[in-house]
């Protein structure tokens, strides 16, 4: 947390001292986790290790789009040199969609010393999986004179929340109980909305 931009995988972690939640002050973690394509927000999943010193993500390999699109992809290039490149891309892409082994990957983040978090429905049970918490921001990738030909995407990212030292409160006290509720208004919010994919200037 001292270099939050040096963890795997553009996860960025930070720490927020004196946090006011019910009357009390709180110390707390928040993790961003970006995601790559949004057709893998359910295989990212968070799990705090049972000493709560550190967690364990799961998440795919590669972005679904990486194995899905092989053919849309090589027809960016425009080049109808790369046989040889897509033949590759392509074996690759089917070894990796018939071999579960080698879908998924874990990475093990642990937290300084010092430093133990809680779940809120950790009874010392095997429950010690986060919530998923989905948002997704518009950005402007380059702006231009008008502000209806600026050109943006849609960045989803997912949100993981805890209370460190010992408390068994989770900070993130939300209406809903799953994070599919969170994912499918993203969705709806998304698709109400028109990303331009035009390369003119």
């Amino acid at each position: 947390m001292n270099h939050p931009e040096r963890n795997p995988g553009g996860l960025l972690v930070v720490r927020a001292n004196n946090i006011k939640v019910d009357k009390e002050l709180i110390d707390a973690i928040t993790f961003y986790k970006p995601l790559f394509d949004m057709r893998d927000s359910k295989k990212v999943k968070a799990v705090l290790h049972e000493n709560g010193g550190g967690l364990t993500i799961t998440e795919p390999s590669v972005p679904t789009y990486l194995v899905k699109e092989v053919v849309e992809i090589h027809l960016l290039e425009g080049d109808k040199d790369c046989v040889p490149t897509q033949q590759a891309h392509s074996i690759a892409a089917t070894n990796i969609q018939t071999k579960e082994a080698r879908q998924d990957k874990q990475v093990h983040l642990m937290f300084p010393a010092g430093i133990i978090c809680k779940l809120d429905h950790f009874n010392g049970k095997k429950n010690r999986k986060l919530k998923n918490n989905f948002r997704m921001i518009e950005t402007i990738v380059e702006k231009r004179k008008s502000p209806d030909k600026d050109r943006v995407q849609l960045t989803p990212f997912i949100v993981w929340k805890l209370t460190i030292d010992g408390e068994a409160r989770h900070l993130e006290q939300q209406a809903s109980d799953d994070s599919d509720d969170d994912w499918d208004a993203a969705s709806k919010r998304m698709s109400s909305m028109q990303v331009s994919s035009s390369t003119a200037p």
